[in-house]
């Protein structure tokens, strides 16, 4: 087995376990400043939305099945890494504005629900809620 120091940070040596990585999650050396918010199944975020289960990840963000308390529906939360920046959400709320140029793939661009800041200790995290989409892009695309 290939066993790994896990380091917090550059400066400091590494902490006293060892760990073995796991193939299709997210990398543990992500979780410091500036990366992914440590977030468990049953948070609650918003004092709203209870976290269920993990969807998936990427680079710059982890996205998360919650359940909402304020409208009893499954929600997708999106929780970016603090050095990522809220441009897709803004992008997204574009692409939702009605434009005389309808196209019927419109409906297949998330409307967002709802967004905010998680502070916590490795920084400012934005996060974005959409309704629950039937499968990833990369998923629809690997199907086709």
């Amino acid at each position: 087995m290939d066993f790994k120091n896990f380091s917090s940070s550059a400066d400091s040596g590494p902490l006293p376990f060892k760990y073995v990585p796991i193939e299709g999650v997210e990398r543990l050396e992500k979780y410091q400043p500036g990366g992914y918010h440590p977030i468990l199944i049953g948070d609650v975020l918003q004092s709203r939305y209870r976290v269920a289960h993990k969807l998936g990840y990427g680079a710059y963000s982890i996205t998360w099945l919650c359940r909402d308390y304020q409208s009893n529906t499954n929600v997708a939360v999106k929780v970016g890494t603090a050095d990522s920046n809220d441009r897709e959400v803004d992008v997204l709320n574009y692409l939702n504005h009605p434009s005389p140029l309808d196209h019927p793939g419109r409906t297949m661009i998330p409307a967002i629900k709802d967004r905010f800041v998680l502070h916590g200790p490795n920084g400012t995290h934005p996060c974005y809620v959409t309704t629950l989409a039937m499968c990833s892009v990369s998923s629809a695309k690997e199907g086709s």
